[in-house]
């Protein structure tokens, strides 16, 4: 038993709340990245529709600077204006023209005509690709007191719509123009350290998302084609929650489920596998082992010749078979506790039976662990002075052929040579050949059941069947056939020189009084079963 095994035979509630735990962290941890990747899509989304408003406003500015420097005066007169003022109703994100005069100061205005004082340009700090000039957060006089966008290009500029500009900064976190490393722009309550961070993913020339994960934040950086205009988003973790209260609920409510739904799948097994383990030294007793007994027949005359012995485990109110639990004897090293038992236990009840002395076969199954000529013949010799063993009987020992190995063979030529019959068991289904069987010189060769089953569609592995008895009489064996079902298998095994068989068409392993009706409606005993 493995340090993990004997921790959950210790603690399996805690094992299976465990386990759901752990099920419920990977799948709340998938849930997240379903929740991240969703708010990288809500952040693409979003810089996609601020970017196509950045655009907009662009081309519109370069198609009415084009328009004002191909097609109009800088003259401050009425038809002059009134055609400006025309020209601003065909664009959405412009609000006003102005004309410079000869000193470089807008001196008129498509909105308030000829201006009474002049207005001179701040200090340049930004030029587009083209030579103009921008200033940022500059009131103009048609903009009501509010700071907008101005872009001036040959002897007009051009005040963006403040209401435009708000839309788009209102979109923003952080904003640069040009190639000016400072944002013109930096939305109210943007932690300071966030912002030195964003400030220098954009200083490295970083675009596209990135997470931070040690400030909770996922950062989107846009280059806006066309335009000297960069623009930052950021949503904190907690934003996927928010924004998607609906996703987020589902993805808890599975990874809730799927927690819930492990924790219960694990109970059970691990209450099978812990309870078994510890509880299989105390049921390999006699007062939980069940032997059945299974009856080997005569083919050519139908009689019973012997029997195999085989196994059961009763744990309470369930009846455990071998494939659920000799694995598990083996991983312990319980062989020849069980085996023992087995044979004790068998022992003890054909003795209530009178079975002819004549030699009627009992067969036992061994592990190969349990193969050791001292301590089998030690087990017997102490039944027979008990006078817990049937006279006459004729002992069978069964190895099935994969359990075959070349430390095994002295072993059991020892056992063959006190008078103990060896079978190889499961015949067909290892990897023997001739040679490996003369070596270990059996008494009977067992095929094995699916080489029965499948005479009924005339296959390759049933036309094995006549090269098993050449083999068995190579070696001076008898055969017997496993899983006969019914009459037609049992008239073909016969004439294909098989000489026992065994199977649900002569009987199904039997409990000691149901073996005792079968053997007494065979004529083979007279008198009722012994207390």
């Amino acid at each position: 038993m493995t340090g993990f095994e004997r921790w959950l035979c210790r603690h399996p509630k805690t094992a299976s709340v465990c386990g759901g735990l752990l099920c419920f962290a990977i799948v709340l941890a998938l849930s997240g990245k379903a929740m991240m990747a969703q708010l990288g899509r809500d952040l693409e989304g979003h810089q996609d529709r601020l970017a196509v408003q950045i655009r907009v406003m662009a081309d519109e500015n370069a198609a009415i600077s084009d328009r004002l420097l191909t097609g109009y005066s800088t003259e401050c007169t009425p038809q002059n204006l009134a055609r400006m003022n025309a020209l601003l109703f065909e664009y959405q994100t412009q609000r006003d023209i102005g004309i410079y005069d000869k000193d470089g100061r807008v001196y008129c205005t498509a909105s308030m005509g000829l201006l009474s004082q002049p207005v001179a340009d701040k200090e340049t700090r930004y030029v587009n690709r083209r030579g103009g000039k921008a200033w940022v957060n500059t009131q103009t006089p048609a903009s009501g007191g509010r700071g907008t966008l101005v872009m001036g290009l040959g002897g007009f500029n051009i005040a963006m719509s403040p209401s435009a500009i708000a839309n788009i900064t209102h979109q923003s976190d952080v904003a640069w123009l040009g190639g000016d490393s400072t944002p013109v722009y930096v939305r109210k309550g943007t932690p300071d350290d966030l912002l030195n961070v964003i400030r220098g993913l954009e200083a490295s020339g970083e675009s596209g998302q990135t997470v931070l994960w040690d400030k909770g934040v996922m950062v989107s950086l846009r280059r806006i084609d066309g335009t000297l205009v960069r623009v930052a988003n950021y949503r904190y973790f907690s934003n996927a929650i928010i924004d998607n209260p609906v996703l987020a609920g589902l993805l808890l409510a599975l990874s809730i489920g799927f927690g819930l739904l492990a924790k219960a799948s694990l109970k059970p097994w691990i209450a099978r596998r812990t309870s078994l383990r510890r509880l299989l030294p105390s049921l390999l007793t006699s007062g939980n082992l069940r032997c059945v007994y299974q009856p080997v027949v005569d083919l050519a005359t139908g009689r019973p010749i012997a029997c195999e012995v085989l196994v059961r485990l009763q744990n309470e109110d369930t009846l455990l078979y071998p494939d659920s639990f000799i694995r598990l004897v083996q991983e312990l090293g319980l062989e020849w506790q069980m085996d023992s038992a087995v044979i004790v236990t068998a022992l003890g009840e054909l003795k209530r039976l009178s079975l002819p002395q004549s030699g009627f076969g009992v067969a036992f199954n061994l592990l190969p662990a349990s193969v050791c000529h001292d301590r089998i013949t030690a087990l017997f010799a102490e039944q027979h002075a008990r006078e817990d063993m049937p006279r006459g009987i004729a002992i069978g020992l069964e190895l099935t052929e994969y359990h075959f190995s070349d430390a095994l063979i002295p072993e059991l030529h020892a056992l063959r040579d006190l008078g103990y019959h060896i079978a190889v068991d499961d015949f067909g289904t290892g990897y023997s050949n001739l040679n490996t069987v003369r070596k270990v010189a059996p008494d009977l060769l067992k095929i094995d059941k699916s080489f029965v089953f499948d005479m009924e569609d005339d296959s390759a592995r049933s036309s094995l069947i006549p090269e098993m008895v050449a083999i068995a009489r190579a070696v001076n064996a008898k055969v017997v056939a496993e899983g006969v079902e019914d009459a037609r298998q049992a008239e073909q095994l016969a004439a294909l020189g098989v000489t026992y068989g065994q199977g649900y068409y002569f009987a199904r392993p039997l409990s000691l009084s149901d073996f005792a009706d079968y053997l007494r409606s065979h004529g083979i005993l007279a008198d009722t079963l012994a207390a």
